[in-house]
């Protein structure tokens, strides 16, 4: 997150005072402040993405809807992105697979995976659960749809970044 001096002095929804910390980062206003601004945020991410949810239920098309949910690595803190820990790593996402596809998500709506996930695969995903073919050269492995093996998805253990 990215914001001026002056801004810190703009009041938050969430209490600095409150928020919890992880051990490694310095117990200052400053990372006070900085989470509970990006606690914030997200509070207004969710609600926008909630609204879209609302939308596609009242348009009766929430049921014909994959929905990809996704994060970043963050800013550039101790343990984030540019550092080689695990939480420097691991990016959220969640997927909702609608009641009448869950034969392309070949396992447990509600479930989770251990296996990696790269973003070089949501193309390769997105053509699977289409039912369509992935052409020739293209990068990424789809970890959803009928050319997705769930037990391959479980042991994914490495990955390949591209810069």
């Amino acid at each position: 997150m990215h914001f001026s001096e002056k801004e810190m002095h703009q009041k938050t929804q969430t209490d600095p005072d409150s928020v919890k910390l992880q051990e490694y980062f310095p117990d200052t206003p400053l990372f006070r402040y900085t989470r509970a601004r990006y606690l914030d945020r997200m509070a207004v991410i969710d609600e926008l993405v909630g609204g879209v949810i609302d939308e596609l239920r009242a348009d009766g098309e929430l049921e014909n809807t994959f929905v990809f949910y996704f994060g970043d690595h963050g800013g550039v803190l101790p343990r984030s992105k540019g550092y080689t820990y695990e939480s420097g790593l691991h990016v959220p996402l969640v997927v909702r697979v609608p009641e009448n596809f869950k034969s392309l998500a070949a396992r447990e709506l509600g479930s989770r995976t251990q296996g990696f996930v790269e973003f070089v695969d949501f193309g390769p995903t997105v053509l699977s659960l289409a039912g369509i073919e992935q052409p020739e050269g293209v990068d990424g492995k789809p970890f959803l749809g009928m050319d997705a093996d769930p037990e391959k998805v479980d042991r994914r253990d490495e990955a390949f970044g591209y810069a």
